[in-house]
């Protein structure tokens, strides 16, 4: 199954996240009420929460759902550090 953009950006989230406060994946499936292989997937892009799981993967990091879906991928920044380089050199 091929999933729109957001779920790869969901993935990177719930695993920026998760690392971020130091749980295993066995921990946060533990708090969230999923199976590990699950909590793997979600974080591999091989599937796409629900809603309902959305909130209990939110509260089990303590953040908001919407801390779990970045609307757009972050900007990249090597054109932006090309343009700097390239008035610095000048």
């Amino acid at each position: 199954i091929k999933h729109e953009g957001i779920v790869q950006r969901f993935a990177g989230r719930l695993r920026e996240l998760r690392l971020a406060r130091g749980l295993t994946q066995v921990e946060l499936a533990t708090a969230a009420g999923i199976a590990v292989s699950y909590a793997g997937r979600l974080e591999r892009a091989g599937a796409a929460p629900g809603i309902d799981l959305l909130a209990r993967l939110a509260d089990a990091l303590g953040v908001t759902p919407h801390d779990l879906l970045p609307l757009a991928d972050p900007p990249d920044p090597l054109p932006v550090l090309q343009g700097r380089a390239r008035t610095l050199f000048d």
